[in-house]
């Protein structure tokens, strides 16, 4: 697009159009970076408690529930 062919108006109107782009995008890239961010924490968490033991996820298990951290059961299962 030429730009200096068009009118002050025209110009004006063709910023204001890419600004609402640029809006639009933004706003998509924030909830992609909720859900990215999510499944980043629970993908890092499941690697982790893998990595434990039978007894130590015994341990952790008793140790949630003593702080009374809500279970699946009050929740439901995470949204994958």
């Amino acid at each position: 697009m030429d730009y200096e062919k068009m009118t002050i108006e025209q110009l004006e109107k063709e910023n204001l159009h890419f600004m609402k782009q640029r809006d639009k995008i933004r706003e998509e890239q924030l909830k992609i970076k909720a859900v990215l961010d999510q499944k980043v924490v629970r993908r890092d968490a499941e690697r982790k408690l893998a990595m434990l033991s039978d007894p130590e996820k015994k341990a952790l298990l008793q140790s949630i529930s003593a702080q009374g951290i809500p279970s699946v059961e009050k929740f439901g299962t995470p949204i994958e």
